[in-house]
């Protein structure tokens, strides 16, 4: 062993640098470089970092990321999702087996190996810089975390079956969702602003506190729940024979909503500003909104509309327009 002031050399590395076990923590390690500069305290129990914390001096150097993912998979120590997020390893769980790999190593070829007859699948994308970024058709149900990939455009392949995770994204810009997609978009904190799905998905959708002002568009023949709290978006558009429950809450900003022909779900809209809302024909669905001063009002449209307060006093103009929906909804579906 190689005696310094902070505890012994535990690791000699590459390219000059070393481990150093701190004096007193016996679970806590110091990465410095061939001058002794410490670079990033390691916490690391039972062959698993738990921690990883750069000090101040990692900013300027380049080379103690790619050493420290040669040293992880060397010695085969597993890591927490924060610990693998912070030197840039992207973490890979295939039918029970955890790996890492570099942005380097997430090459086309490799992912679509991923998708290839497995049981269970779950990626977490770490520090993958992309202009566009395309994802194999996923013929089971898979997990993937896209919080922290650096890609601008994420396109998910035709007929899939996924959970995706953007939250806390601020790199990527637009996701496209092809067409039979069938799972879970979440997307709360983020930063995209333009997210499409194509027909006939069945896909739960939810987002709280958006990043960034976003249009969505969801194509025809549309089922599952949408639900947007606390965010701003300056479109959302739904294609012909929309199934779905969709609840939009607290949200601000001006906002324009398209409803395609042959509703059958439900809108709620309470408490938000809309610029314009617009509903095509053939409207058998239930849609209710109120403004933050509590009153329910119905929107000058040829569809019926259906509302939720029983005690709404109906003004000279609602009045007929409120009894004629309530009159259409309880002979055609009660």
């Amino acid at each position: 062993m190689v005696k310094t002031n902070d505890g012994d050399v535990q690791f000699h590395l590459a390219k000059g640098y070393y481990l150093t076990r701190v004096l007193g923590k016996e679970f806590m390690m110091i990465l410095r470089d061939k001058y002794a500069e410490p670079l990033v305290v390691l916490e690391i129990y039972q062959d698993k970092i738990s921690s990883v914390r750069p000090y101040r001096a990692a900013e300027a150097d380049k080379n103690y990321l790619s050493v420290l993912q040669k040293f992880v998979k060397e010695y085969q120590y597993s890591l927490t999702q924060e610990a693998a997020a912070a030197l840039s390893l992207s973490v890979v769980i295939r039918d029970g087996k955890e790996e890492y790999f570099s942005p380097s190593e997430m090459t086309t070829k490799r992912l679509n190996t991923f998708f290839q007859n497995y049981d269970t699948l779950s990626i977490s994308f770490n520090h993958i810089q992309k202009r566009r970024l395309v994802i194999p058709q996923t013929l089971k149900p898979c997990r993937l975390n896209f919080s922290r990939i650096l890609t601008d455009k994420i396109i998910i392949s035709p007929n899939s079956k996924a959970e995706l995770d953007f939250s806390d994204n601020l790199w990527t810009d637009t996701l496209i969702i092809g067409e039979g997609f069938n799972g879970r978009l979440t997307f709360s904190r983020s930063n995209l602003l333009n997210i499409k799905l194509g027909d006939n998905c069945r896909c739960d959708i939810a987002c709280v506190r958006s990043g960034k002002c976003f249009d969505l568009s969801v194509g025809d023949v549309y089922s599952g729940s949408l639900e947007l709290h606390d965010s701003c978006f300056h479109r959302l558009t739904t294609g012909y024979y929309c199934y779905a429950v969709m609840q939009l809450t607290e949200n601000w900003g001006k906002k324009e909503v398209y409803i395609g022909k042959s509703f059958r779900g439900s809108l709620t809209i309470d408490a938000s500003q809309i610029q314009h809302l617009d509903i095509d024909s053939d409207c058998r669905g239930r849609i209710a909104v109120r403004e933050r001063h509590k009153r329910e009002k119905i929107f000058n449209c040829p569809n019926p509309i259906i509302l939720d307060n029983e005690e709404l006093q109906a003004t000279p103009f609602y009045g007929p327009l409120l009894k004629k929906a309530k009159h259409f909804w309880y002979r055609h579906f009660l």
